[in-house]
């Protein structure tokens, strides 16, 4: 297996460094890293070595390595649990909601705006003092509708956008998409992520905006 490896190794490092050449040419981009061609041939070796649960993280970290992504993108993206971000959505945790500041915070600008806004929103209605507690919601309103913005067609921001809405006092004025949102939510519903829908669907059995029969 490991002569394997090594053959396999040598074969995908002439190829990639070959293809990066020839595109480098006609680009004209800096030269990559030697250190990626390897890097991804380790996928190869640690998926033969490590038939384990723990190699499909390393799997994981090796193909962002290779593919330029930034370690502390990858390490967020891996480490962000969606549904644990959900049940602090549908809890009353302050606490809880700090500890999913800190992992939102390293996410990619869209989603970390999206998930930073909602939480502070969800926080603004737990805190006490009636200037914080604005200015905390304003804050993640304006990270939250910037989200949307760039990416419209993101059932979960929406999603997101529904859960605050609902239960937003009418005098903070933001309920207006209600409507909009809970429609886009229900045809698009079969194209979100699988924890996303789960959800959706525990959040529809209390909402009155969403219905769980409308899934």
């Amino acid at each position: 297996m490991f002569f394997a490896y090594i053959l396999f190794s040598k074969k995908l490092n002439k190829y990639y460094i070959g293809s990066t050449k020839d595109i480098r040419q006609r680009k004209k981009l800096p030269r990559p890293s030697l250190l990626k061609a390897p890097a991804i041939s380790c996928l190869f070796f640690i998926f033969a070595v490590y038939p384990t649960a723990m190699s499909a993280k390393l799997i994981y970290f090796v193909t962002a390595f290779a593919l330029g992504m930034p370690m502390h993108a990858a390490f967020a993206q891996s480490s962000f649990d969606k549904p644990a971000f959900y049940a602090v959505m549908s809890a009353n945790d302050t606490f809880s909601i700090n500890e999913q500041l800190k992992k939102a915070g390293a996410l990619p600008i869209i989603e970390k705006d999206a998930f930073t806004g909602a939480l502070l929103m969800k926080k603004a209605g737990l805190i006490k003092g009636a200037s914080y507690k604005l200015n905390l919601f304003k804050t993640g309103r304006k990270k939250l509708e910037a989200a949307i913005q760039e990416n419209s067609s993101s059932a979960e921001l929406r999603f997101l956008r529904l859960m605050i809405q609902e239960h937003a006092p009418g005098a903070l004025g933001y309920k207006s998409d209600l409507q909009r949102d809970s429609e886009f939510i229900k045809k698009n519903y079969r194209a979100l992520p699988l924890a996303v829908q789960q959800a959706v669907i525990s959040y529809s059995k209390t909402s009155k905006t969403l219905s769980h029969s409308d899934f």
